[in-house]
């Protein structure tokens, strides 16, 4: 790299310029649960702030090394609040206390990696839907396809980088 201070400046705005389009591209490629689940999730990722995304969109950067503080789902417009609940894994045997859609789960304020995430439905919407996830974690490892209602994490215990969540409908 040049010391030249215009180079410099050109390369870190084109930097940027490439991670904006990067972000952009991904919000767009985003795809919801259907015209009836599109419910938004907010995420908070280390050096970077809130980054939202959709029901079976991957939210975090897979591969960045970046790791998951806290989230927050709102509620599909066909699930009550209080029928899709959510906790986290904080540390060693700490686990969040569930919470109802729409509330943040995480180390809010305190800038510490979540370690895993479980989510349940309950009432209607666990008669409507099947709920799963998918988990990537800054170590490079993967849990897959965990069902509703099971502790998703790494083996190695590494902080959550990236989380993909499903609702499927169930068979009739």
């Amino acid at each position: 790299m040049s010391d030249d201070p215009v180079t410099r400046i050109l390369s870190a705005i084109e930097r940027l310029r490439v991670e904006v389009l990067s972000r952009i591209d991904r919000l767009e490629s985003v795809s919801g649960g259907g015209p009836d689940l599109v419910p938004e999730i907010v995420a908070h990722i280390q050096n970077i702030g809130d980054v939202e995304g959709k029901l079976g969109g991957w939210i975090g950067d897979r591969r960045s090394g970046r790791w998951i503080e806290g989230f927050r789902i709102a509620p599909p417009q066909n699930v009550a609040p209080e029928e899709l609940l959510y906790r986290v894994v904080l540390g060693r045997g700490q686990l969040s206390p569930w919470q109802p859609s729409g509330r943040f789960c995480g180390s809010e304020g305190l800038a510490l990696p979540l370690r895993g995430i479980c989510l349940t439905l309950i009432g209607q919407a666990a008669a409507n839907y099947e709920c799963s996830y998918t988990a990537t974690f800054v170590d490079g490892s993967m849990a897959g396809l965990t069902p509703g209602g099971q502790i998703c994490s790494a083996a190695t215990f590494a902080p959550l980088e990236a989380f993909q969540i499903n609702f499927n409908p169930r068979a009739r």
